[in-house]
């Protein structure tokens, strides 16, 4: 079909349409997760408006950069035809040379899940939530505190395995990055380390006391958020996994909070297929283009 794509350049209507797209997005995700959620906090990027001779507007996009990466905030049309739709963004793309576009499909947009496999998009990450009220206790294992030592062990170890993760994942295409991306996160996240308020940062151990693996839970507001969750590798395969899973979802009850939540990374089939047979929700799939070399 023949279209023309312009940006939005007048700051008050530009600043209009991501309000608009705000409140979209914000009811995207309201309706993924079956619950109410914060409003969207950024504000800032372009609106590029796709025109169809003697129809008007076919296609808005809200774009934001992030780092390598074109962010296509929130996509918004009435057309049902993902390829035509894809073909107009790629055209987009093209032209302004964004290398690559990233984009969310929610639980329930038919459309963006689509354009993730007309456009052969490579899935970056899952987010996925779970109801914690009737989740079993856990057996066979118990969670502790990390030690001061366990937790400078953790941190050399978590920065290279996060980065390897980033890596596979196409979050990051260079591991200095990575490094560096990761190293910025575990500061972000735990500023004073094990003591900083609302992470909870445990040791697995079975009931004989040898540790298995690790277990990183922050208390949010509304939430509790598994950061990690990690089994020794000579241990995988016995159910540890499972366990520790459960035993996130008891600390969060414990907390006061009903739902908890995680990121999986795109690559890790294995791990999304043991949450969601734990009954944890799929409600927001993250995924990315590589539109030109």
């Amino acid at each position: 079909m023949q279209t023309a794509w312009h940006r939005i350049d007048d700051d008050a209507e530009r600043d209009e349409r991501i309000t608009a797209a705000r409140v979209r997005l914000r009811r995207r995700r309201e309706h993924a997760e079956q619950t109410e959620t914060p409003e969207i906090a950024v504000a800032d990027g372009e609106i590029w408006v796709c025109e169809e001779p003697d129809r008007g507007e076919s296609i808005t996009l809200w774009v934001r950069q992030d780092g390598p990466h074109t962010s296509l905030a929130e996509i918004s049309t009435a057309s049902a035809d993902s390829a035509a739709v894809w073909d107009c963004i790629r055209s987009l793309a093209l032209a302004q040379g964004w290398k690559r576009v990233t984009f969310s499909a929610y639980r329930g947009d038919d459309l963006a899940s689509a354009l993730a496999e007309h456009s052969g998009a490579r899935r970056i990450a899952t987010k996925m939530l779970q109801i914690t009220d009737h989740v079993l206790l856990p057996q066979g294992i118990r969670t502790e505190p990390m030690s001061e030592l366990e937790y400078a062990a953790y941190a050399a170890h978590n920065d290279r395995s996060y980065a390897e993760e980033l890596l596979a994942s196409g979050s990051a295409e260079e591991m200095d990055v990575a490094l560096a991306e990761a190293a910025a996160a575990m500061g972000r996240l735990l500023p004073q380390g094990l003591q900083t308020p609302h992470q909870h940062l445990h040791t697995v151990r079975t009931v004989d006391g040898e540790s298995v693996g690790v277990l990183w839970v922050h208390v949010q507001a509304d939430r509790a958020f598994i950061y990690d969750i990690e089994m020794r590798d000579e241990v995988r395969g016995r159910g540890y996994g499972t366990q520790t899973l459960r035993a996130a979802a008891a600390l969060a009850r414990e907390a006061g909070r009903s739902r908890i939540a995680l990121n999986v990374f795109g690559h890790n089939d294995r791990a999304r297929r043991l949450y969601a047979r734990e009954g944890y929700l799929e409600t927001e799939a993250i995924w990315t283009v590589q539109v030109a070399d």
